[in-house]
């Protein structure tokens, strides 16, 4: 038999991801965690927090973290906006289903799927 995930399930609400083989099930937890710590332009630490649901991303940040881009799985720039404290919404639904990443102009990167 050949190695590889036959299966990889990531939208547990807890981060965690389910990859399957043949033989095994393992439930792992992604090394960029899917809320984490930015840095703001005065210095500070600011938590960043993604969610998705039905069209829709959310973004809360509790400080100013900069320009934000996403980019697709290709490593294509998907959009562009200024990451202001507080909450941010965006549509979706034109969107490719798959894999993005966000970052912040601070470095952080944060991983989401649109379904």
């Amino acid at each position: 038999t050949s190695g590889g995930a036959w299966s990889v399930y990531p939208y547990f609400g807890s981060g965690n991801i389910a990859i399957s083989t043949q033989s095994h099930l393992f439930i792992v937890r992604p090394s960029v965690p899917f809320s984490g710590m930015g840095s703001s332009e005065m210095g500070q630490q600011a938590a960043l927090v993604v969610t998705t649901a039905s069209g829709t991303v959310r973004v809360h940040a509790d400080l100013p973290v900069g320009t934000i881009r996403v980019f697709d799985a290709a490593g294509r720039q998907q959009a562009e906006w200024l990451g202001a404290a507080g909450t941010t919404t965006w549509l979706v639904d034109d969107w490719a289903p798959g894999v993005y990443i966000l970052r912040t102009e601070g470095g952080q990167q944060v991983r989401f799927t649109v379904r």
